[in-house]
C-alpha cells in the first residue's frame, strides 16, 4: 500500500497487520521492518510511504551440468572457479552456500562510496562476484535471496567449474 502526504511520521489504520512485522519505503528509501502496534507504526519522516508483508525471494538454480569428451558430468563432483551474476536494476540480492546454510548470508549490492549512508544504494545494473565458499561438491551451486522490496532481476548466473575427481 502506498500513501503519499507532508511529513508522514505515523501510519494508522493497520488494525488487519496488528501484531505483524512489515517492511516499509519512505520517499523511495528502505525504512526498515516495523511492528504494528495499536494499528500503526511510527517511521522517520517521508511524503510518500508504501509498506506491506515481507515477501522473500528465492532462487536454488539446477546442478551444473556438462558434456567432456567422455561424457555427461552427471553424479561428478565438480570445483567452481568462479561464479559471477549479472543484474539489472536490483538490490539486495545475498547469496548462501544453500537453502539449508545457517551462516549469514553474503550481501552482494555494492554500495558507491560517495553514497550517502542515510539513504538506501542506488539500484545497480552490471556483473557482480559471487565468493563460493564450497571447494568440491556434487552440484556447484550457491542460493540466492533477498528479503528486502526492491527487485531482484538475474539476467545470467557465469559459472566458471572444472570436473573433479
Amino acid at each position: 500500500t502506498t500513501i503519499t502526504g507532508t511529513n508522514i511520521t505515523t501510519v494508522t489504520g493497520l488494525d488487519h497487520l496488528e501484531g505483524e512485522e512489515i517492511q516499509v519505503l519512505g520517499n523511495g528509501d528502505y525504512l526498515g521492518k516495523f511492528t504494528v502496534a495499536s494499528n500503526s507504526i511510527t517511521i522517520p519522516a517521508s511524503n510518500k510511504v508504501t509498506y506491506g508483508l515481507p515477501i522473500e525471494a528465492k532462487l536454488w538454480p539446477m546442478p551444473l551440468e556438462g558434456i567432456t569428451a567422455s561424457g555427461t558430468t552427471s553424479g561428478d563432483k565438480k570445483r567452481v572457479k568462479e561464479i559471477t551474476i549479472d543484474v539489472m536494476n536490483s538490490l539486495g540480492i545475498q547469496t548462501k552456500d544453500s537453502p539449508d546454510d545457517t551462516k549469514e548470508p553474503t550481501d552482494l549490492t555494492p554500495r558507491q562510496s560517495d553514497a550517502d549512508l542515510g539513504s538506501s544504494p542506488a539500484l545497480y545494473s552490471g556483473k557482480l562476484e559471487v565468493r563460493n565458499t564450497l571447494p568440491r561438491s556434487f552440484d556447484g551451486n550457491v542460493f540466492y535471496q533477498s528479503d528486502i522490496p526492491f527487485g531482484v532481476f538475474i539476467r545470467n548466473i557465469i559459472t566458471k567449474w572444472e570436473k573433479t575427481s
